[in-house]
């Protein structure tokens, strides 16, 4: 197997108390992998997102980033944070302008912070974007996850990552026994963020950059994962794209719960061989999940599904039946 894309949680813990992720809850954590272990990974890997827990808690994040481009020449590393450390984010990132940097933002200014059990939050979140900003940094952007506790938001934060001239990504609540926890009380007022979702696909259609086409297909995904219908591309979770958390444990994603072994024991491709039953689980899952780490790998292996899509979509002129407002346009 060579796998390009994998989410790797360096650390499960937290400085955040989110409404909709239980990971901020786990005691008695055993100790992170060293930052050597990460010259383990595949050296096929050209998209890396580091996670969490909250990454720029450990203090040897410069060494583990260091081991990762060692290993995988010309990989994209991606950095999920809560943005509560705007500073040490900074300091923990000199030197490193190519990477990229996602700061969660889940509402608008109180919202968040309540959803985010953290006073103060939102403020510090657009801080380390700024900062990061200033620093030379131009791979940044806002990620909003969709659940119960946030009203629709969608046009609000996209507008707020435009106006900053940074990348805008969104997501829906998920459900983990082994990563998030159990958030079945925290699936979202499905036809008011269906609304949102279905205007900001309305405007990626239009968009004269073919990227914002491919997005539009993810964004189309969400929709239909609010309404309770299948995935629209098979996963290829394994194949494509993996998840480790920070004992070198590796699953096929961060949602499904079978593991396949431990890398500190065996390489990647001795796990995925030794596991038959787990890839070929994986080609029929049940969960159904639609999120970027996953559907992403899926879309770029398979191109033409979401191509022939995009075709339908342009050549019909469909527009959804919802009745919505339309999302601002970004000046280009």
């Amino acid at each position: 197997m060579s796998p390009k894309s994998a989410v790797l949680a360096i650390t499960y813990r937290c400085n955040s108390r989110c409404t909709m992720c239980d990971i901020w809850q786990k005691k008695d954590l055993p100790p992170d992998l060293p930052a050597a272990f990460y010259r383990r990974l595949p050296a096929s890997l050209r998209e890396v997102n580091l996670s969490g827990g909250e990454p720029v808690l450990r203090n040897d994040l410069p060494e583990i980033i260091a081991a990762i481009q060692e290993r995988c020449r010309g990989v994209r590393i991606i950095i999920s944070t809560n943005g509560l450390l705007p500073q040490r984010t900074v300091e923990l990132l000199e030197g490193h302008p190519e990477i990229g940097v996602r700061v969660s933002i889940d509402g608008l200014e109180e919202e968040h912070d309540r959803i985010r059990g953290i006073p103060g939050s939102y403020a510090k979140g657009l801080e380390t974007l700024d900062r990061l900003q200033r620093a030379g940094f131009r791979d940044l952007g806002i990620s909003y996850t969709i659940s119960a506790g946030s009203a629709p938001r969608l046009a609000a934060l996209k507008k707020l990552a435009d106006e900053r001239g940074m990348e805008f990504t969104c997501s829906v609540v998920h459900s983990s026994e082994f990563y998030f926890g159990d958030q079945a009380e925290e699936v979202p007022n499905r036809e008011a963020h269906i609304a949102e979702l279905i205007a900001l696909e309305r405007q990626q259609l239009r968009s004269c950059r073919p990227k914002e086409w491919f997005r539009a297909y993810y964004t189309e995904g969400l929709i239909r994962k609010l309404r309770g219908e299948r995935r629209m591309i098979p996963c290829l979770a394994l194949e494509e794209f993996f998840y480790l958390d920070p004992y070198g444990n590796v699953y096929p994603c961060n949602v499904l719960d079978r593991p396949i072994g431990n890398l500190r024991e065996h390489s990647y491709d001795e796990l995925v061989r030794q596991a038959p039953e787990t890839l070929a689980y994986v080609r029929s899952c049940p969960v159904q999940c639609w999120m970027v780490c996953t559907a992403a790998p899926a879309m770029r292996r398979n191109i033409v599904v979401p191509g022939l899509w995009i075709c339908r979509r342009m050549l019909a002129g469909r527009k959804p039946q919802t009745r919505v407002a339309t999302l601002p346009e970004r000046a280009r």
